[in-house]
């Protein structure tokens, strides 16, 4: 058994914690998102995203974000930082895929769904 045997399964996981983190980055991205929801986010993003390498940047993002909350002065650039920092994990996570185990191609679309 290879790693490649591995990369259908990684790439569904993948594509499931991307889907769940485009849904929170849109919350994000509308500044709306409530304090608990986002101690809530770094929590979850913690114990649960498998790409620790990507972590730290979208951790300090959404603790910039907390401390603004904190002083009561969030500002709309600061949920779009954690929005863009979940886009760039993102982005990583392909990157790293593709560096150790291969091209993606065959099990996902050109916009990285996966193909069922």
């Amino acid at each position: 058994m290879s790693y490649q045997d591995d990369l259908p399964t990684l790439t569904i996981l993948t594509q499931r914690e991307h889907q769940r983190l485009k849904n929170q980055a849109k919350r994000l991205s509308a500044g709306t998102v409530p304090e608990h929801d986002l101690r809530a986010y770094r929590s979850h993003w913690l114990a649960h995203l498998g790409f620790v390498a990507f972590l730290p940047p979208l951790l300090s993002a959404i603790d910039e974000l907390l401390d603004g909350l904190a002083q009561g002065q969030p500002t709309d650039e600061a949920y779009q930082e954690v929005a863009l920092q979940i886009g760039i994990y993102q982005k990583g996570t392909w990157g790293f895929i593709r560096h150790f185990y291969g091209s993606v191609s065959p099990y996902v679309d050109r916009w990285l769904k996966v193909l069922l």
